[in-house]
């Protein structure tokens, strides 16, 4: 009898033991599991945004691709050309407060206007700046720009020295380019037909 509760004293001790054991194990995977999981918080607080910037870089690449996909389609340009508009288009969204889209869809209504490649390679930055002067989007003043020039009987060639008198025009009376460059393609050729200078 004394040996039996010599026994049962033992493995009591034993599983009090190991029971205080077991509270310093659960507390110690309990510690380790709330660590854990504000570590996930932290990493994932950490790498949102970088996962939020990586769906948006590949949105805008598809979206660039699509628009250059356009223009492809709208000049027939060659393979070469066409690399050539769009290392352009790139350029001016790295280089300037347009987007390459933005100068993708530019290089869309040059196009559409009958220009060749290195009439659209020359002229999109002019019509980008002109873009940022007017306040307007760089689609609209690109196709403006090339109904107007179309409208008065110009061409690429001149497309500098008549943005610089839009420009001039818009600093210095009521209204803006892209009005006036409006005006021009509903009356461009009854002006063309006056026989009077840009400048007058």
């Amino acid at each position: 009898n004394a040996f039996n509760n010599m026994a049962i004293t033992n493995y009591q001790a034993k599983m009090a033991a190991l029971s205080a054991q077991l509270e310093k194990t659960g507390a110690a995977l309990t510690t380790f599991g709330t660590t854990m999981s504000a570590l996930g918080t932290k990493i994932l607080t950490a790498i949102s945004p970088l996962l939020a910037f990586e769906a948006y870089a590949a949105k805008v690449g598809v979206s660039f691709e699509k628009a250059m996909d356009t223009v492809q389609a709208t000049s027939q340009a060659s393979s070469t050309d066409m690399e050539k508009l769009t290392e352009k288009a790139k350029e001016m969204g790295e280089n300037t407060s347009k987007s390459a889209i933005d100068a993708a869809q530019g290089l869309n209504y040059m196009a559409l206007a009958g220009w060749k490649t290195e009439e659209m390679l020359t002229g999109i930055e002019p019509i980008l700046k002109a873009s940022v002067a007017y306040n307007a989007d760089l689609g609209t003043t690109s196709d403006l720009a090339t109904d107007s020039l179309s409208a008065l009987g110009l061409t690429a060639k001149d497309l500098g020295h008549y943005l610089d008198i839009v420009s001039n025009a818009q600093s210095n009376s009521n209204t803006t380019g892209t009005a006036l460059m409006e005006a021009y393609v509903e009356v461009g050729g009854t002006f063309k037909n006056l026989n009077t200078t840009l400048e007058e």
